[in-house]
């Protein structure tokens, strides 16, 4: 003990010495900081000892609920961590607000030495939530730090893998049979940013006095990461399959409403204020009432979001075939070929055959025969008509008007060949030039098709064509 008493009684001379230097006796108490001053915000080395000092003043005005005595001790660890274990419980207390039950307590567990407390991560910080709205039943369910590995699942990312801070997963019951609830859930994603743009009002940004360092030097201190920040979320919400949204929580002033990609609250990136406060959290109001929104909006079952994820999820379930004829041209379309529809008819002979080109009309039994057609049959529907037959090669035709009914002695009127039937329903064709060659070798005299008698017309899509052509 002897030993460092004499230490310190020797280092106390030391400062002794040099605080009775005759510089010292010149400087006075600071009244106000030099923050403005050039050499500090522009020379190398004094620049970073400004910005060591705006984290540490900072990290001093951080208030936590926690039980810390010394006001430094949040500078001593790593200010973002804690900003990002804080805005978690922040955020699991907004989402228990808006369902109705605050979860927050279990964010905690016993670390490995039983003696403290640790956040949960990943699957097992789990935190569960059942609600409804609109009538429809939801879970909600929120992460801190899930990893989103690269692979073919579900819950993952179809590129690399992504780690969030905090991830909310929100599931409603399904739409129909057709889809599962999991095909119809939403990832959102939220990022904690503390920086150093937080404590601006420690340092202004630079005079523009036309130097181009001193501009650049300025985008970067107050624009520049929050943009990373912004593209990030587009990384989250891109990357990760199913997500609909994804958000930076930053301790700022000013709250800036997110960006929509289309109409609707999802899809959506931006950023929302969330600031610690000696009394209630700046910006969990305006989280809470997003939040809210959110659930009204995946609830509603009538959003052009829920019926892109229904679709997304009936297109995607099946891969496309591959292999085969390489030759995939089309005609002109007004839609996509799996939804547009081609009417295919059948010609019994080539004398028939020849009565269609003649009259350019095509026409299908009606009545209540065997093999009429309904007057509100899906093929009447039809645009684009391929007319086969046995040992007749398959031919693309337009519909050119509305069906029409003709009676026995109108067809025989016209020379139809054998007219069988009292009643038939008509429209004008005519003869399209953009048929593609793969047509032709379709062998569409086949119950495969229809799963009815051959000779018997039906409807498919130019898709369903398209994909036989290359089987």
């Amino acid at each position: 003990m002897a030993r460092g008493i004499d230490a310190a009684d020797e280092v106390i001379a030391i400062l002794d010495r040099a605080l009775s230097a005759p510089m010292f006796r010149e400087v006075g108490r600071l009244a106000s900081f030099p923050i403005a001053n050039q050499v500090l915000q522009k020379r190398a080395g004094y620049r970073e000892l400004l910005r060591t000092f705006v984290l540490t003043e900072t990290g001093a005005q951080l208030a936590l609920d926690w039980d810390i005595q010394d006001a430094f001790a949040a500078s001593q660890r790593n200010i973002a961590t804690l900003y990002e274990y804080w805005a978690f419980l922040q955020l699991a207390k907004s989402v228990g607000q808006v369902c109705g039950e605050d979860l927050s307590p279990h964010v905690l567990e016993p670390a490995k030495d039983g003696l403290s407390l640790a956040f949960s991560r990943g699957k097992a910080s789990r935190l569960r939530w059942t609600t409804s709205a609109r009538g429809r039943s939801m879970v909600v369910e929120l992460y801190f730090n899930r990893d989103f590995l690269a692979s073919r699942v579900l819950d993952a990312s179809w590129t690399r893998a992504m780690r969030p801070d905090c991830s909310l997963r929100i599931r409603p019951d399904g739409f129909s049979t057709d889809v599962s609830a999991d095909d119809l859930s939403v990832w959102l994603h939220f990022d904690a940013k503390y920086r150093v743009e937080y404590a601006e009002q420690f340092a202004k940004p630079p005079a523009d006095d036309g130097d181009r360092a001193v501009e650049a030097e300025a985008i970067e201190r107050l624009a520049r990461s929050k943009r990373e920040d912004l593209l990030k979320m587009h990384a989250y919400r891109d990357a990760i399959r199913r997500s609909a949204g994804a958000y930076v929580l930053y301790p700022g002033e000013q709250h800036h409403e997110p960006f929509v990609e289309h109409h609707e609250i999802l899809p959506g990136v931006g950023a929302f204020v969330l600031r610690p406060t000696s009394g209630d959290s700046a910006g969990t109001d305006v989280l809470e009432r997003f939040l809210a929104d959110v659930l009204d909006h995946v609830a509603d079952r009538s959003t052009h979001h829920e019926r892109s994820r229904y679709w997304g999820a009936v297109i995607h379930r099946v891969p496309p075939p591959t292999g085969g004829n390489p030759d995939r041209r089309l005609p002109v379309l007004a839609r996509p070929p799996s939804d547009t529809q081609v009417l295919c008819g059948f010609v019994r002979t080539v004398g028939h055959r020849q009565w269609v080109e003649h009259h350019g009309i095509y026409n299908v039994r009606a009545g209540d025969r065997p093999g009429a057609v309904g007057a509100d049959a899906a093929l009447l529907q039809a645009t684009d008509v391929v007319l086969y037959g046995r040992d007749i090669r398959p031919t693309l035709w337009g519909r050119a008007g509305a069906w029409f009914v003709q009676s026995q002695d109108e067809m025989a009127a016209l020379a139809y060949p054998d007219p069988g039937g009292r009643v038939y329903l008509c429209c004008p064709i005519e003869r399209r030039e953009d048929e593609p060659e793969w047509l032709g070798l379709l062998q569409l005299d086949s119950e495969r098709w229809s799963g009815q008698p051959i000779g018997t017309p039906f409807v498919t899509t130019w898709q369903d064509l398209l994909d036989a052509s290359v089987s």
